[in-house]
């Protein structure tokens, strides 16, 4: 599900709370790492319970990291089929 951008360390730890709220059994499948210069990507799965039903979204996420090697930039990209497409999306509706 979409989010909204997110700022600051407090807001980041209120949408982490919010969402892990909503949701079980979550587990994160790492499938590769890699990074060049100041950003890491990500290529993951991440699994988790919602709504009662089991759901498995891919995931790439690049972060971005300061000289001291702290997050300054977080992003995910995701596919979203699993959440929103037929025959029994999670939310909403499926595309055309």
């Amino acid at each position: 599900m979409p989010f909204a951008e997110v700022r600051g360390q407090e807001g980041l730890r209120r949408i982490c709370q919010e969402s892990l709220e909503s949701l079980s059994d979550f587990e994160i499948d790492l499938v590769d790492i890699s990074s060049v210069g100041p950003r890491v990507f990500t290529e993951r799965v991440d699994r988790f319970v919602l709504q009662g039903r089991p759901v498995s979204v891919p995931v790439l996420g690049v972060f971005e990291l300061d000289g001291d090697g702290l997050i300054t930039a977080w992003r995910d990209y995701f596919d979203s089929r699993a959440l929103f497409a037929a025959p029994d999306p999670l939310f909403g509706r499926s595309a055309p």
